[in-house]
């Protein structure tokens, strides 16, 4: 199998063992303040590790809960086994399986798989962005049509500059609203459901999927002072939005 192959077998099964789990939710462990893991992360985890390593022995791997395994190659994988954990947990039906393949320091591969919904969106560098096999593209729609989704880690600063952001947006754009899906929502980016995601602080296994899709479906990722997204940098930022709109989210953060 191929990269894509790969990162989509093990989107699939680990999103049909995370329906199965919401059956019998099983322990739910602390994190810290507003992060928690069940088993449901790290069952999702093992099943798409497993068949990484099964099938790209050599690869590095960066997933949220076990963390980085270097094996010093020009591959990494980056794994958000199961995003959108506190939704999930209350049965909110918006949470999602995330897998990115990275070559030297550029994200090539984006594989994203809502269980619930059955939608499964693909990308590679320079081929596109897909959902369920289709050609996506972000929207069109100005400012004042725009539906922008905001996030930020439970961190005084975050939280003060986040909410700053939504109060100014707010009265300009159709609809803004905090989320605690960001894959998911850049995947929306992408498919022109949401004009806009900002961030205020995020990791790496948030953002790795997004940043593809919403560029290959012709969208915009910078940082906060538009500069083009490192992925590599300790603090993480990011505005991606349909491109139309970008500077004025600049302007507001």
């Amino acid at each position: 199998m191929d990269f894509k192959e790969v990162a989509v077998k093990a989107a699939l099964e680990a999103g049909k063992f995370i329906l199965e789990k919401q059956k019998s939710m099983g322990k739910i462990t602390s994190k810290g303040h507003a992060d928690i893991l069940t088993e449901a992360d790290l069952g999702s985890e093992k099943i798409i590790v497993d068949l990484i390593k099964e099938n790209f022995p050599k690869h590095s791997i960066l997933s949220e809960e076990m963390g980085a395994e270097d094996n010093s190659s020009e591959y990494t994988w980056i794994i958000d086994p199961l995003d959108g954990t506190i939704f999930f947990s209350r049965g909110i039906p918006l949470f999602s399986v995330s897998i990115a393949l990275k070559y030297k320091k550029e994200i090539i591969l984006g594989v994203v798989y809502a269980p619930v919904t059955n939608e499964l969106f693909t990308a590679e560098k320079g081929k596109g962005a897909q959902l369920n096999g289709k050609r996506i593209s972000v929207s069109q729609k100005n400012f004042s049509e725009s539906f922008i989704a905001v996030d930020y880690l439970p961190a005084e600063k975050q939280i003060k500059a986040a909410m700053n952001f939504v109060e100014n947006s707010a009265k300009k754009a159709f609809f803004v609203r905090t989320f605690a899906c960001e894959v998911l929502e850049l995947a929306f980016v992408a498919c022109g459901r949401f004009e806009a995601n900002v961030t205020f602080m995020t990791k790496p296994w948030d953002v790795a999927t997004g940043i593809l899709f919403v560029e290959e479906a012709g969208g915009k990722v910078t940082n906060f002072e538009g500069n083009k997204f490192d992925i590599e940098k300790k603090e993480l930022y990011l505005v991606a939005s349909n491109g139309k709109i970008h500077e004025e989210l600049l302007e507001l953060i």
